[in-house]
């Protein structure tokens, strides 16, 4: 009996001390953004919006009814590769913003350039949002990270 107990506490503290092991920090800059209110369509409402505020273009939305939507924006300056993620979550009235900088073989730590892109999309979220609580958010990756 003592034995499994021992067992279990073990496999639990390995566990915790491998879990930074298991997930590590992605390169980028991630805004949450908490609603009042969340309509089905608000990330890709707020994807157009942010076209003409920041040099963006769409390329890909999928408005996903009653479980939120999701839109990919690509900046339009060819010498700098960023892509903004939005994703919604209508149920828990989140908006997730990503802003990820891409090099030749996948994201990069953010160039001052690209903070200074970040802090415009999050100007136009304080804008197109002005009630919304918004915190910036580390991005995770691996096993326990999303």
């Amino acid at each position: 009996m003592h034995v499994r107990v021992l067992a279990v506490v073990s496999a639990g503290i390995l566990l915790i001390a491998c879990s930074d092991s298991m997930s590590r920090e992605r390169p980028g800059i991630s805004y949450g953004v908490h609603l009042t209110e969340v309509q089905p369509m608000t990330c890709v409402d707020f994807a157009h919006d942010l076209t003409g505020r920041v040099p963006v273009r769409i390329v890909s939305e999928d408005n996903l009814r009653a479980s939120g939507c999701i839109a990919e924006l690509r900046n339009s300056e060819p010498s700098l590769s960023v892509i903004v993620y939005l994703v919604s979550d209508p149920i828990n009235r989140n908006l997730s913003v990503t802003v990820e900088e891409y090099g030749k073989w996948g994201p990069v730590t953010p160039s001052i350039t690209t903070q200074e892109f970040a802090a415009q999309v999050l100007t136009a979220i304080h804008q197109y949002f002005p009630a919304a609580d918004v915190t910036q958010r580390k991005l995770r990756e691996g096993l326990l990270g999303p």
